[in-house]
């Protein structure tokens, strides 16, 4: 999965440093991120860049101060220091372009691809909290440690993560599983999906599980056991994914304002082979047709 960076160590502590010329420098602009890419392909159902050669440019590539950029710390990889420039109107160095975050996701080197979408997750809540959410004053940034502060109502914020869930919803016989196409506002999105949702104020990940099944095909589940997780960055997400098992009837119940369709498919039946390694929704799917079974 795309937090799957090998020997690579991601420290994501605030850490006061010194930027150097030779430090990596994430430039955003919506959700855009300014990287030079080589020798990616897109695949055609889905838009969805299949891999390339990634570079991050350099303070020493964009010929300005730290000062000048309003460079802000982000995190470090094997020591190597991602700072992002808060400056507007910053435009990529020579060589250099605007790429959606979505291009990175098989990008390689991989662990600086996941730096990067890392990184425009922390970009976006610094861009977000500009002001204050509580009076609207202007916000500051805390020197010594990754905290925004309202100098006039010391209303302190924090990165925001939200929670969801990935469901692989399996019938009695675990023989087969529901798989979803999101609905027409979703339509980039092309590839077969799971059921999936955000949690919600007062809710265990159990419950969302429930709740998701529940309203997005029509079925109640029991026996929910959770598989593994992942950060998810280009949604600012922390996903879950959990198994469970239909109880009562299975016919499905599909929310047409949420998917475009669901059914059952057996183990045989899922398209192969899938080559976005990088979601935790495709380790499932490949997981469900290879065989396995978190219940025996």
């Amino acid at each position: 999965m795309i937090q799957d960076i090998g020997d690579h160590r991601l420290d994501n502590q605030y850490h006061v440093v010194t930027p150097h010329p030779e430090d990596y420098v994430l430039a955003c602009r919506g959700l855009d991120v300014c990287v030079r890419l080589v020798g990616h392909k897109v695949e055609d159902n889905s838009g969805l860049a299949l891999g390339g050669a990634l570079e991050l440019p350099r303070l020493a590539d964009f010929g300005k101060t730290p000062g000048e950029l309003q460079l802000v710390y982000l995190l470090a990889v094997d020591g190597r220091p991602l700072f992002l420039t808060r400056a507007e109107g910053v435009e990529p160095p020579r060589g250099f372009a605007w790429q959606s975050i979505r291009e990175l996701r098989m990008a390689e080197p991989r662990w600086l691809a996941f730096a990067a979408v890392t990184g425009h997750h922390l970009a976006g809540w610094y861009r977000a909290n500009r002001y204050c959410g509580r009076c609207g004053h202007p916000t500051e940034l805390v020197p010594t440690a990754r905290e925004i502060c309202c100098p006039a109502c010391a209303n302190v914020i924090y990165p925001r993560i939200n929670p969801g869930v990935i469901v692989g919803v399996l019938d009695p016989a675990h023989e087969r599983m529901i798989f979803t196409k999101y609905a027409a506002a979703h339509e980039r999105y092309a590839n077969y999906a799971l059921v999936a949702g955000f949690t919600e104020i007062g809710e265990t990940l159990e419950q969302t599980v429930r709740r998701e099944v529940a309203e997005e095909v029509g079925l109640t589940v029991d026996r929910v056991r959770y598989w593994a997780d992942q950060p998810w960055p280009f949604s600012a997400s922390l996903l879950a994914g959990f198994w469970c098992e239909v109880q009562g009837s299975c016919d499905l119940t599909v929310d047409h304002s949420e998917l475009k369709t669901a059914l059952w498919l057996a183990r045989d039946e899922v398209p192969m082979p899938r080559r976005d390694t990088s979601s935790l929704t495709n380790a499932m799917i490949t997981a469900f047709a290879e065989g396995y079974d978190s219940y025996r």
